[in-house]
């Protein structure tokens, strides 16, 4: 009956019900017994909440709803278990930044949690809840390779349609031969795309022209590096000649992280921003965000590891390192000068070499090891299942027989064998291969360290 599809607000619907009943509505105030078969008048709202604390409505995991944003089943979050809320019991447990906590239907919500996992859309392994689907909107972000008006994804010959800004910030892949800095496979799109799409070139930064960024920091590997190249061949150079003030990369591989805490580069990028919008030069805010990273990760691990050490000695500043952001570019909100003093006490930096002795060649690495860490790599770095493994000890002396490094410079030539009040008993896992994509060689790494139970401890991955 074609009268049915008539549909009105329900608003309007009331309206008319109660618009038609000849009953006129009165309202009195009674006492409370008195009230039983009556209809309240307006609505009562209890003066305090039941329960009085947040809960969860699913069985799930409690987490920081921005740490699963970009989430997918090809390419998860990875959280540390941190424990569990058990039901009827308080919550004592404050969740970190790349954390989750078990929860149960009606159990009460951790502090700083936002956001509640479907136990179904995670899965549970060697400490690490992951996260196969995300629980808030990501909004205002920025997909990589950009997408300009006429559709072109930065793969063509046309420029790319870059945002206008005056501070850039680049989270990409580089290579030493390669003039452009990549972007990688959205796993959510269609499979016969390239593994590595061309993110930023030469080209588009031209077509900038007087708009191109004051700061550019950049994640990608070798992406200051500029040793023998032309403007041409080097993004880096290119911004400089575009009218960029200062670019910060790296000359060599680059690591970051997948998921909170910020490692590597992530946390060197993110301390120079913060010192750079405080008002500091941008010689100073490197330096600064050196300092404060080695300062970090000594809290954390108790010493710098091969990774820390790389980022901090591989970032370089191209450019004037007097320019100071203008306070009409610097966020309002960081206006106010917060220049910070160093400790008084210098940092004491303590080191230790992951590298591979001719010594430990052949290291076996146990068999349950290598199936759990490849498990968790394969879904950030599809197809490293593969890849060349290698397995060494963290040593805190090193005497550095066939190789470089910090530690057994710093060590004048001690013996591996020697005892140090900051041994760490870990060892690191190294995946290696390399993926051919349009006439350039594209390696791909993952870092990972275990504790001496086999614990996954800390996991980085080349940008």
């Amino acid at each position: 009956m074609p009268e049915f599809l008539n549909l009105i607000p329900p608003e309007q619907a009331l309206s008319r019900l109660l618009g038609n009943l000849s009953v006129e509505l009165k309202t009195e105030r009674i006492r409370l017994e008195h009230a039983l078969g009556r209809i309240t008048a307006e609505p009562v709202v209890s003066a305090s909440a039941l329960p009085p604390f947040p809960r969860s409505t699913v069985d799930g995991y409690a987490v920081l709803a921005a740490d699963t944003y970009g989430t997918s089943e090809s390419l998860p979050s990875y959280l540390c278990l941190a424990g569990e809320v058990p039901m009827g019991a308080l919550a004592l447990q404050t969740l970190n930044p790349g954390s989750a906590i078990l929860i149960h239907t009606g159990g009460m919500l951790p502090e700083h949690a936002d956001a509640v996992v479907m136990l179904e859309y995670t899965q549970q392994a060697s400490g690490m809840v992951e996260v196969f689907r995300p629980v808030a909107e990501a909004k205002a972000v920025m997909i990589s390779p950009p997408i300009s008006k006429n559709g072109n994804s930065g793969n063509g010959t046309k420029p790319s349609t870059l945002p206008i800004a005056r501070l850039g910030y680049f989270n990409l892949h580089g290579l030493a031969d390669a003039a452009e800095w990549y972007g990688q496979r959205d796993p959510l799109g269609a499979s016969d795309g390239p593994d590595y799409p061309v993110a930023l070139r030469p080209a588009d930064v031209r077509s900038l022209a007087d708009k191109n960024p004051l700061v550019v920091f950049s994640e990608a590997c070798y992406g200051a590096h500029i040793l023998s190249k032309t403007v041409e061949q080097a993004l880096a150079l290119q911004f400089l000649k575009a009218g960029t003030q200062v670019v910060a990369g790296s000359t060599t591989m680059s690591y970051g992280a997948i998921n909170t805490p910020l490692i590597g580069a992530d946390l060197l990028g993110n301390k120079f921003w913060k010192a750079l919008l405080e008002g500091l030069t941008a010689g100073e805010a490197l330096q600064r965000a050196k300092i404060e990273m080695a300062s970090e990760m000594h809290r954390r691990q108790g010493y710098l590891d091969g990774e820390d050490q790389k980022t901090l000695i591989s970032f370089i500043l191209l450019g004037d390192p007097l320019m100071r952001l203008t306070e009409e570019v610097r966020n309002s909100k960081h206006r106010k000068m917060g220049f910070r003093r160093l400790a008084d006490r210098p940092l004491q930096v303590k080191t230790v070499c992951d590298r591979a002795l001719e010594a430990d060649k052949g290291e076996p690495i146990p068999p349950e090891v290598i199936t759990s860490v490849k498990q968790v790599v394969a879904n950030y770095l599809p197809g490293m299942s593969d890849a060349h493994t290698t397995y060494t000890a963290e040593r805190a002396v090193c005497v550095a027989h066939g190789h470089t490094c910090p530690t057994g410079q710093l060590n004048n030539g001690k013996s591996c064998k020697s005892s140090s009040d900051h041994a760490p008993h870990h060892h690191m896992v190294v995946l290696s291969k390399t993926l051919e994509n349009a006439g350039h060689t594209h390696p791909q790494f993952a870092r990972l360290t275990l504790d001496n139970q086999g614990k996954l401890v800390k996991i980085v991955v080349s940008r």
